[in-house]
């Protein structure tokens, strides 16, 4: 891992539609940062992911395959494929084994439903998946793939000896490890989209990260929201303010550690110019 000792790394999260990504870009944008070198979200793998399963789901229902009892074990075993192909093998899984018994009723349950609607609504997966539709056209499909897969690859990983936690944060934070062994005077990099237990550690652990949870007011998820934040930033006003508050967050990561609380004890910043701190 190539780490630059003068690179700030902040790890963003929150629920979706809370303003993550519009925060990370003016922060990049302040910092005279491009995106491709400074930006890396744990959803990148997950939607060439989620494509390869549509095609295969597809290709099952025209074979006839989808009311067999196997569907979900032969989705499985090729989802260690699909993944090592999304992430140019990355996590090196070639010899991935399906195994059941590391599957709970919940993720078969999940499979068994995206197994059914495919079946009787096949027209609802006739479009290829993006990054506009995963989360209004998709999210059954992602859930059902991904949730599973997550499960199953991490005790394949553990079986071989092999890291079996932060998935997809390893992944996001190696992209950025590519970069900044390119640029090594790139200042500031962000890694968005941590959710999963853990993964707050992660990012402090890897880099000495900072955690900034991005929360706007209003919005209803299913989603748990589980880590422990440096910073909270209320997002409750324009992009402008957003991006204001964000100048100010930048000047607080350059000025040094002594302007940080202890870890855990999260600090509020609000969006509203009249409410801000």
């Amino acid at each position: 891992m190539f780490v630059s000792a003068n690179t700030i790394t902040v790890g963003l999260t929150g629920l979706g539609g809370s303003g993550k990504t519009a925060f990370a870009l003016f922060l990049l944008e302040l910092a005279k940062v491009k995106r491709s070198r400074g930006l890396a979200e744990t959803s990148e793998p997950i939607v060439p992911l989620a494509e390869l399963a549509r095609l295969y789901l597809l290709e099952l229902l025209d074979a006839g395959a989808l009311n067999n009892h196997r569907a979900n074990e032969r989705i499985l075993n090729r989802a260690g494929e699909w993944l090592d192909t999304v992430t140019n093998g990355f996590y090196d899984i070639p010899g991935w084994a399906f195994d059941p018994v590391y599957l709970t009723d919940h993720h078969l349950e999940l499979l068994a439903a995206l197994v059914a609607d495919v079946r009787n609504n096949p027209e609802a997966y006739a479009l290829p998946v993006t990054v506009e539709n995963k989360s209004s056209t998709y999210r059954q499909l992602l859930t059902a793939i991904s949730v599973p897969m997550i499960s199953a690859a991490s005790h394949w990983l553990g079986r071989n000896g092999r890291p079996t936690t932060n998935l997809w944060p390893a992944y996001a934070l190696h992209r950025l490890d590519e970069q900044l062994a390119a640029h090594p005077d790139t200042p500031l990099q962000v890694l968005s989209g941590l959710r999963y237990e853990g993964d707050d550690q992660f990012i402090r652990g890897n880099r000495n990260g900072v955690l900034i949870k991005v929360d706007r007011p209003g919005l209803e998820s299913s989603e748990t929201q589980i880590l422990v934040p440096d910073l909270v930033l209320i997002n409750d006003g324009s992009l402008e303010d957003l991006r204001e508050v964000a100048a100010e967050v930048l000047h607080r990561l350059v000025s040094g550690p002594e302007l940080w609380p202890l870890r855990g004890q999260a600090i509020p910043f609000y969006a509203k110019r009249t409410q801000r701190v």
